[in-house]
């Protein structure tokens, strides 16, 4: 998939995309532009006049024709490659029939779509879905954004003998199984993109295939929204056994809160908990009977053959070796883990601490808007009796976000450091006792590796128990990355997820946003009227302190962004913008002589030094509010924890999963190297024990023959004497 990315964004491909690159599907079936635009068209016919967005447009062949064919409103090129638009420019700025038609421009992921639920009228995506590297999110995201009967059109390749070597059945299994297998792009049957945008909440699909190309049409359903319904978040994959429902199948999805949940999810690990308890109450048993029989019977001496005793050798060699492998897996896995989750907390945290920041910011600006006056001219009365509501409101919310971080990010944080240092101790532990083990086995002390096996047959229970933490562990994590995922498709649905993270205090946002937009354009209201009815007016001498010699050409107003409904409003021609009134009124100020203690300009000039401060900490504090506006709406429709949750499963998820995975697999090797461990050690130290006493007694035997011999010989009289 990666390949593809790198096509696309190359600055050759972007060169050659509509000069014989495109034209080239043809060979795959795809009926030629102007066919295919037609075909297009034919599907929109049910939302002309609507926004239509091109997503994946490249270098805007058909975004072009749309915006050109006025069926839209507007036209949207997007794309994730920066020379793609790029070309797209290009061709826009060489076809004058463009310049007064409503087209532009945007870079963007297909899987991270920067508009409103429901805002988007028509979506088309030309020879696109082969170099989504999620089409499922990328779909769902579409679906997202289209209103209520929105049209989806889109073409692509089918799969092929073409573009796949295997057969379609072996194809689809492993795909399944490995992902994408070929050319790093996704080739799909007719049946799997039904299935896509069906899954993915899209209505009357229709299709139109020739040879590999397909074009397939569906609709956003009516988004009807229904009381006491909640949105199953992770569904299939919490779908476990429930032992606390007689161990039929959860179906309640992701939800830290009910304990149906954590039960299915703890009842993953119960084999290695299971296994925990076989060990610690089996081989107490085991050792309490060894122990009657050591103290009841007799021992008996045994012997052992040499081949059991290099077997018992070889396997000690073999398992000290897994549990040290064990420990490496572990080590670097808990090192990775522990980075990551302090990652994924830092960039949490950060994200909340920009929240109150922006949030404290916003409540600094509307306390500044009040102290805001121009000559004689300030905010009515009641606007500031409303203002300081809504900043004791931004305050509160502020600092309970910022109190609430703070406590949960530390107990997390000290959390992640135990869980850190226990591995660390338990790597050391499980090292120095193989190694021990090893060492007094092979010396035949049986007195010390009979304590190592005591010291084991804890240190492996508590491995196993830690085996099924983590296990449960990494089930939690991906359940919930899943179900942030989800939610973060569908954030406007009631879900389970409310409980830890509703999506916004309603109230208190649209407040504050309805706010900021009333001082904003009440502000701006007030620097007008001084530039119309004082600057601008020519005032006899007697009427001080209105009249100060003001002369020159007229001053322009500033541009009020709303209207008086608050609705968004576009700049008239004349008035100035937020970004160049400073430099613009600066040119209409006078020098100014004090006459009795007022300013007179003695300059052509119809703003005086004092005037021009006062409207520019007027234009200052609205231009500050308004950037906030935003910021508000993104708190108001979820998009900011929206992609706040996107970041988190597509950035830090991956190694969440890998490495809590990793920490498994480590403590799972470790714990069944040294349990077997233990066994070879008393065997081996017992075989050693036994092979260095035979010897012993043969050197004995051997010694008191030699001394009867001699006896013998001494007490035999010699002949002939």
């Amino acid at each position: 998939m990666f390949s593809c990315l790198r096509n696309i964004r190359s600055p050759l491909v972007s060169f050659l995309y509509e000069r014989g690159w495109r034209q080239n599907f043809n060979r795959s079936g795809f009926p030629g532009l102007d066919e295919e635009f037609n075909m297009a068209q034919e599907y929109f016919k049910p939302v002309t006049g609507g926004l239509l967005v091109d997503v994946s447009c490249g270098s805007g062949l058909f975004s072009r024709k749309f915006a050109k064919s006025g069926s839209f409103s507007a036209v949207v090129a997007l794309d994730f490659s920066e020379n793609m638009l790029r070309q797209c420019y290009e061709f826009i700025k060489q076809d004058d029939t463009l310049i007064t038609t409503n087209l532009a421009l945007v870079r963007a992921d297909v899987s991270r779509l920067p508009f409103a639920s429901g805002s988007i009228d028509a979506v088309h995506a030309g020879a696109a879905l082969h170099c989504w590297p999620s089409p499922s999110n990328a779909v769902a995201e579409i679906s997202r954004v289209l209103r209520s009967g929105g049209v989806f059109v889109a073409t692509t390749f089918l799969v092929s003998p073409l573009n796949t070597p295997l057969p379609l059945e072996a194809f689809r299994s492993l795909r399944q199984s490995f992902g994408q297998v070929t050319n790093s792009y996704n080739y799909f049957t007719e049946k799997e993109i039904e299935d896509l945008c069906r899954s993915c909440g899209l209505i009357n699909y229709t299709s139109t295939v020739q040879r590999s190309f397909i074009m397939r049409s569906a609709n956003s359903p009516a988004r009807i929204l229904v009381e006491n319904t909640s949105f199953v978040l992770a569904a299939d994959r919490t779908r476990r056994r429930d032992p606390l429902n007689g161990f039929k199948l959860y179906t309640g999805g992701w939800n830290i809160s009910d304990l149906h949940y954590l039960a299915s999810v703890g009842f993953t690990a119960a084999p290695l908990f299971a296994v925990t308890a076989v060990w610690f109450f089996g081989f107490a048993l085991v050792l309490s009977l060894i122990c009657c029989c050591y103290c009841c019977f007799p021992r008996r001496s045994c012997s052992f053959s040499r081949t059991t005793y290099a077997l018992a050798f070889a396997l000690l060699i073999l398992f000290t070796a897994a549990t040290i492998v064990g420990c490496v897996v572990l080590f670097h896995g808990q090192a990775k883990f522990h980075g990551t989750t302090s990652n994924t907390l830092d960039f949490v945290v950060g994200q909340s601490n920009t929240t109150v920041s922006n949030l404290r910011n916003l409540s600094t600006n509307l306390a500044d808007a009040k102290k805001v006056g121009v000559g004689q001219i300030s905010l009515p009365a009641d606007e500031q009796a409303a203002i300081d509501a809504v900043v004791q409101s931004l305050n509160d919310a502020a600092g309970g976000v910022s109190s609430r971080t703070a406590d949960n990010s530390k107990r997390i944080r000290d959390y992640l450091d135990t869980v850190h240092l226990v591995l660390i101790i338990l790597v050391a532990a499980v090292l120095l006792l193989v190694l021990l083990g090893l060492t007094f086995s092979i010396l035949g002390l049986q007195f010390l590796v009979n304590i190592c096996v005591l010291v084991g047959w804890v240190l492996v229970a508590a491995t196993f128990f830690l085996s099924g933490l983590f296990l449960l562990l990494h089930n939690a994590v991906a359940d919930t990355c899943v179900s942030m995922d989800e939610w973060a498709l569908h954030p406007r649905e009631h879900t389970a997820m409310d409980d830890i993270l509703p999506c916004v205090d309603v109230a208190t946002t649209n407040a504050s946003l309805r706010r900021s937009r009333e001082v904003t354009f009440q502000l701006v209201n007030v620097v007008n009227q001084v530039v119309t009815n004082v600057s601008n007016a020519d005032f006899p001498p007697m009427l001080k302190p209105l009249y100060y010699n003001q002369s020159g050409p007229l001053v322009p107003p500033l541009c009020n962004p709303y209207d008086p409904d608050l609705g968004s409003r576009s700049c008239t021609t004349g008035e100035l913008g937020f970004n160049n009134v400073s430099r613009v009124w600066r040119s209409y100020v006078c020098q100014v002589t004090v006459v009795n203690g007022s300013d007179i300009c003695a300059t052509v000039g119809r703003i005086t030094p004092k005037i021009y401060a006062q409207m520019m900490a007027a234009v200052n504090v609205s231009y500050g509010l308004y950037q906030y506006g935003p910021f508000l709406t993104g708190l108001a429709d979820c998009t900011f924890v929206r992609q706040t949750f996107r970041s988190i499963t597509l950035d830090h998820c991956p190694g969440l999963g890998r490495y809590s995975k990793q920490v498994f697999i480590g403590l799972a090797m470790a714990s069944a190297a040294v349990m077997l461990s233990l066994v070879l050690w008393v065997i081996y130290a017992r075989a050693r024990w036994h092979r260095k006493r035979n010897k012993q007694l043969l050197a004995r035997s051997y010694h008191e023959q030699q001394h009867l011999q001699e006896k013998y010989l001494l007490g035999t009289p010699r002949s002939g004497i």
